[in-house]
């Protein structure tokens, strides 16, 4: 079974508010990345901070499991650790919730690629990753979260550095599911969120669910 994690607990420091909450349109920014997610993974867990966090999602995205953080400011590894611990596929996406525009098609493609990989990763040329739109093997992102929990990290780059096998997918690639790469666009500042409104209104997302396959090639 395919699974995802949304990372949802972060501080949101640099915004100041929950970004999760935001309105985009006539949705919040967790309700259009659930929605893109849940249209090709069967099980979505919500990684939050606090139990009044998940009272405010709940209402929000009703059909969905949560994980609760085990520690206050641990990074998004904490939010990874307790998300892995509820999610029972063998495979998982993850990402972040302030991500509105989340490729389901890109996603899927990342998990056909995954069967014997660690981690399936969209690399742009600079060499610049994205960790937080990528699929992983549950047992090995797992054991990676953990070392890295245990030295005293808390960022995905040492969770990856622990991984084994990757496949890095380049961006010029997945050009070709979108010329423009907005399911890369987040908000961490509000003139990030004025854009991804921009983005938004100028062009409604056309995704539609499929089957997870794709001629997209690789390298």
């Amino acid at each position: 079974m395919k699974s995802a994690i949304i990372l949802a607990g972060g501080g949101s420091t640099r915004f100041g508010g929950d970004k999760g909450l935001l309105s985009l349109g006539d949705r919040t920014l967790v309700e259009h990345v659930y929605g893109r997610v849940a249209s090709v993974a069967r099980e979505v867990v919500i990684a939050v901070r606090s139990e009044s966090q998940k009272e405010a999602y709940s209402r929000l995205v009703r059909d969905c499991l949560f994980s609760l953080d085990e520690s206050i400011g641990g990074g998004p590894l904490n939010g990874l650790w307790s998300g892995l611990k509820r999610v029972t596929g063998e495979k998982v996406a993850v990402v972040g919730c302030d991500m509105p525009f989340v490729s389901p098609e890109l996603i899927c493609l990342l998990y056909e690629l995954s069967p014997t990989y660690d981690a399936v990763i969209p690399r742009w040329p600079s060499g610049y990753i994205e960790p937080l739109h990528s699929v992983y093997d549950v047992n090995g992102c797992q054991a990676a979260t953990g070392k890295a929990l245990r030295g005293g990290r808390s960022d995905m780059r040492a969770m990856i550095l622990a991984l084994a096998r990757i496949l890095y997918l380049s961006t010029e690639a997945i050009r070709k599911l979108d010329s423009n790469l907005r399911m890369f666009a987040n908000v961490n500042t509000h003139s990030d969120l004025l854009r991804v409104k921009r983005m938004l209104g100028s062009r409604k997302s056309t995704s539609r669910p499929r089957a997870c396959h794709s001629p997209a090639t690789h390298r």
